[in-house]
């Protein structure tokens, strides 16, 4: 372990949330890099990076995944997990069901433009999903609303939908 990839990570993530910053896939593949982790260069194209927050079992839990188009046409990401304290976990395969459940089904599935919430507070956090989640997601908050990840504060459960790059 190189540093502490979660608060760099978390770091990265926090400045994205804030507006500080809108372009973020090279500096997380540069924390994957100074820990070790490159990117797949003989099965296919880089597609896309992406990050995500897991549901269970705490807040606590980033995740990154890196999307690739093989050469066949499929799509395919490898995951990374990254906690308080600890190394990465690297995900490969149907590793990333096997240790966050709510991740069932993203390793073999195609791309797709994520549905946007924001929060109600100052600084406008994002929150990003697809339909099945925001759908899970209803069902979890019947109130109509979630906590935002970030800071807490609500999440209205009523999507801008548009594409985010």
């Amino acid at each position: 372990m190189v540093g502490n990839p979660y608060e760099e990570l978390k770091a990265i993530s926090d400045a994205v949330y804030a507006g500080e910053r809108t372009a973020w896939g090279q500096d997380v593949l540069a924390l994957l890099g100074r820990n070790g982790i490159r990117p797949r260069g003989d099965d296919g194209t880089l597609h896309k990076v992406t990050f995500s927050v897991a549901k269970e079992p705490d807040m606590d839990t980033l995740v990154v995944g890196l999307r690739y188009q093989k050469r066949d046409g499929s799509f395919t990401e490898d995951t990374f997990v990254f906690q308080p304290g600890k190394e990465i976990v690297k995900c490969y395969g149907t590793k990333i069901e096997r240790l966050l459940p709510e991740y069932k089904g993203t390793h073999k599935a195609p791309p797709t433009n994520p549905i946007v919430l924001h929060c109600l507070g100052p600084d406008n956090h994002k929150y990003e999903l697809t339909a099945g989640d925001l759908a899970d997601t209803k069902r979890k908050y019947p109130q109509g609303q979630m906590p935002c990840p970030v800071c807490g504060r609500p999440i209205p459960l009523q999507p801008l939908l548009r594409k985010v790059e």
